[in-house]
């Protein structure tokens, strides 16, 4: 993927650094599997848990992903993405789901969404306006919430350009999310649909069991 930062990657990035996720289009609510009884919460994408293998993964979504990005240097993960429409939460917009693997395991340590960008991963804006993002966002942190109670928001705000962040636990670990205009960004981006302007919500292992996933 050529972005600066990308993908279920940007968890890495958080403002607060917190170390716990198109040409053709795909519903986000279009993954499902039958849940089992015990199941609790809000699923961010059915049929999809932490410490899933790549091909369990591929097996619910396809192989026909838009973009892959692997870092082996300094997260030593894999990255597939899937251009989409939020459905699961009923946005309405435009993004792509996140699917990350640890190289050491080969096993799934991050998924979610992001929901922003328009376009290939070649040629893409992020045209939403902050009220749009602020409303998806309140959307989604409301569903959330209903699913797992108060969850934890960040004191720092407009930092890198996060307006907004928020983390939950569940029991496959910890769930993220913050929306944000010109995320990232380390300088001013001159034309607002070319800075990163979204909302992201993954659902990540915990930093500390990472290695035993």
């Amino acid at each position: 993927m050529k972005k600066a930062v990308s993908g279920c990657l940007a968890v890495m990035l958080s403002a607060m650094m917190l170390m716990t996720g198109c040409d053709k289009k795909t519903d986000s609510s279009s993954v499902s599997d039958e849940k089992s009884e015990s199941d609790k919460g809000l699923s961010i994408i059915d049929g999809i848990k932490i410490g899933m293998t790549a091909d369990e993964v591929f097996d619910a979504v396809g192989k026909e992903y838009d973009s892959m990005n692997q870092d082996d240097t300094y997260h030593n993960t894999v990255e597939y993405d899937y251009c989409c429409t939020d459905k699961t939460f009923g946005t309405g917009l435009e993004g792509y789901m996140c699917f990350e693997f640890s190289l050491d395991t080969n096993k799934l340590v991050t998924y979610g969404y992001h929901f922003g960008q328009k376009g290939d991963f070649e040629n893409h804006t992020f045209p939403y306006t902050e009220d749009e993002l602020k409303n998806a966002y309140a959307s989604i942190k409301e569903q959330v919430t209903a699913a797992y109670g108060e969850g934890t928001s960040s004191d720092e705000k407009a930092v890198m350009g996060v307006l907004e962040e928020n983390t939950w636990r569940n029991d496959e670990g910890e769930i993220w999310a913050v929306y944000g205009t010109d995320l990232w960004a380390y300088e001013p981006t001159e034309v607002y649909e070319n800075g990163t302007n979204e909302v992201i919500i993954t659902c990540s292992v915990e930093a500390d069991a990472q290695e035993n996933t």
